[in-house]
């Protein structure tokens, strides 16, 4: 199993590294320099890359090497993946040993092995060293800077990768947040054999659903929070490219989902836990939200409500220049934030924190605190009573409720949704599918009428940057326009709080 912590390092950064002292005190060998060339192998269906299945060819030298790496998992930057190696004579793939692989039934479809071709390269500079810690750990850092190819198609190869040999992953981590205080780095989510297949096939990646959690009910609770918590890193991820391409306002949501997920499980932690074991963590990621939250409510402002919005009040166009500016004073914001040291950190700690078995938390001596090694079952079951019971009680009086209030009781909505779908692996498919469907139209209720709020707020907004004498009569007509639209969607609400009422608790 290969376990290694790729970082990504912009040329001239990555050409100072042997300097950093961070890396002078750890070096346990002379810099090795080779220059590495490797051909990827698929077909042109990509069954290997479907599979989840790199096979390469690498020259090195004179040595010859093919490579199988598979399975594993990635988040936080850490990668994990079965590695098989053979020495070769040549260059010529050999795909007698591909027999006796655990994906001897894939290499064993004739197609398959008849269509195997070289579909992309790599031709980089590695400068390699191994690195020894004060607990015995040992890694060899390795510096590549090239580039991949796929026909005409081209990126440029500069990143770190510090593979561990022995011991534990916790000192890679720490040496990766030492070098982040001197250099501008960012965590590598996509490997070289995902960043070649991108370009053979041409495809842009799409911005990234969260996938299906599923748990083992063998687990204890702190297994399946870690579980869920690298789950949430690696939505967050696979989107961040994205975002900062700034191609499509999906990634941003994507993020922000994958962002607003982890922070609900965070929230678990409490259920076995004090709080200032991971109090840290919680704070900065409402700081992150806070950084990507604006952004997000002016893509939301400008690509779905505006064009309905300019039917009812023509004159709102008006304000558009200033809307446009908005959006994208924001959009930089959140970029900023995702590309800063402090955001590196704060997924690095967080990947840190999975790596250890009780997450760093603290003991606690609390009777009614549910155990670290309890049963996953257990915390289930008393997360979700929980947070039902506190949307039975806060959500039934929307009437009466200020627009604060009621965001409220969408967050409470929204809280008890997120731990539906992360345990609901654990109980028959159907009740749980159920329950699920009716929170969700519960909560596209609480969305428009937060979305109607958030109008007014941005619209005032727009109208303090555009500076006119009209806007205000613009934003009284937003604002009666807004309370058409809340009064007709607080008249379905009743109807669906009564559906939600009746939903199976599953979890009994």
């Amino acid at each position: 199993m290969e376990i290694e912590l790729k970082l990504l390092v912009a040329p001239e950064d990555l050409l100072s590294l042997p300097r950093q002292p961070a890396l002078q005190a750890r070096r346990r060998s002379e810099p090795r320099i080779a220059r590495l060339h490797t051909l990827y192998y698929d077909t042109p269906a990509r069954d290997l890359a479907q599979a989840g299945i790199a096979l390469r060819v690498r020259r090195s030298g004179t040595q010859w090497i093919q490579t199988l790496k598979a399975g594993g998992r990635s988040a936080g930057g850490l990668h994990e993946r079965v590695e098989l190696e053979w020495p070769l004579l040549d260059a010529a793939l050999d795909l007698t040993v591909l027999s006796d692989t655990p994906y001897v039934d894939l290499f064993a479809d004739e197609r398959v092995r008849g269509d195997l071709a070289p579909v992309f390269e790599t031709e980089f500079e590695r400068t390699a060293m191994v690195l020894g810690f004060g607990d015995g750990t040992t890694a060899e850092l390795a510096l590549d800077r090239g580039v991949v190819r796929a026909g005409t198609r081209s990126e440029p190869i500069s990143e770190i990768e510090l593979e561990l040999l022995s011991g534990s992953a916790q000192p890679l981590f720490d040496f990766a947040l030492a070098l982040s205080e001197n250099i501008p780095l960012r965590l590598g989510y996509l490997s070289k054999a995902e960043r070649g297949d991108v370009l053979a096939t041409g495809r842009a990646r799409l911005p990234r659903k969260a996938s299906p959690i599923v748990l083992d009910p063998a687990w204890t609770a702190m297994q399946a929070l870690r579980h869920i918590v690298l789950d949430c890193l690696a939505h967050m991820q696979a989107n961040e490219q994205g975002v900062l391409d700034a191609d499509d306002a999906e990634y941003l949501h994507q993020l922000r989902v994958g962002l607003r997920r982890l922070r609900s499980c965070l929230g678990l932690l409490r259920f076995v836990a004090p709080k200032q074991s991971y109090a840290g963590l919680a704070d900065e990621l409402r700081w992150l939200s806070g950084e990507l939250g604006p952004a997000r409510d002016w893509d939301v402002y400008v690509e779905e409500t505006l064009p309905a919005l300019r039917k009812a009040v023509p004159a709102i166009d008006a304000l558009e220049s200033a809307m446009q500016s908005l959006r994208t004073q924001y959009g930089e914001r959140a970029r900023q934030a995702i590309s800063s040291p402090r955001y590196v950190r704060l997924l690095l700690q967080l990947a840190q924190r999975c790596d250890l078995d009780d997450f760093g938390l603290s003991s606690d001596a609390r009777a009614n605190r549910i155990a670290c090694d309890a049963p996953v079952g257990k915390l289930a079951k008393a997360v979700l009573r929980k947070r039902h019971r506190r949307l039975r009680r806060h959500g039934g009086a929307l009437l009466e409720m200020s627009a604060d209030e009621r965001h409220g009781v969408r967050i409470e909505a929204k809280r008890l949704r997120y731990a539906a779908e992360f345990f609901g692996s654990l109980y028959e498919a159907e009740p749980v599918a159920s329950y699920v469907d009716a929170l969700r139209d519960l909560q596209d209720t609480l969305g428009v009428l937060n979305d109607a709020a958030q109008t007014e707020r941005l619209t005032e907004e727009a109208a303090r940057a555009h500076a006119q004498s009209a806007d205000a009569r613009i934003v009284a007509a937003v604002c009666e326009w807004e309370a058409a639209r809340t009064e007709r969607e607080l008249s379905r609400y009743d109807k669906r709080w009564r559906a939600f009422g009746q939903a199976e608790r599953f979890w009994r």
